[in-house]
């Protein structure tokens, strides 16, 4: 991605080869993980860290294909991580300057919802933020 060489950062894409036999639809996944990439790409300081991790997990009687991403980014406040699952969304600046209003993850949290799957975020300010989507395989 050009924004990440741009700011230099290490973007890297793991992913288990042994599960790769699974088919899914690019028009609801390439959203979903284009946007979360983009938001670290965002406020991850140049010469930073991303990783984007891939996987096929079984949870119950469920096969869920899970992606997550993770950066060692600014990172995001509790509350301000809260208000993100809310409609009361305000303005953040990315580490370059790029302007955030916190449509990117409203987005993804609909976009998952409508096919049956799950976003949890974690983040600390100054050490990161990781998404995790579980998407139920089959949908």
């Amino acid at each position: 991605m050009l924004a990440a060489r741009n700011k230099q950062i290490n973007l890297e894409f793991i992913y288990n080869e042994t599960k790769n036999h699974h088919k899914f639809s690019r028009r609801k996944l390439l959203p979903i993980v284009g946007n979360l990439i983009a938001n670290s790409i965002k406020f991850t300081a140049p010469k930073g860290e991303i990783k984007v991790k891939l996987d096929i997990i079984q949870q119950e009687e469920n096969l869920l294909l899970q992606i997550e991403v993770g950066d060692n980014g600014k990172g995001i406040s509790k509350e301000k991580l809260q208000k993100l699952t809310k409609s009361d969304l305000g303005e953040d600046k990315g580490t370059s300057g790029e302007k955030g209003y916190g449509l990117g993850i409203r987005l993804v949290t609909d976009m998952v919802g409508s096919i049956g799957g799950r976003l949890n975020i974690t983040s600390e300010e100054g050490k990161g933020t990781t998404a995790i989507v579980e998407i139920p395989i089959g949908l």
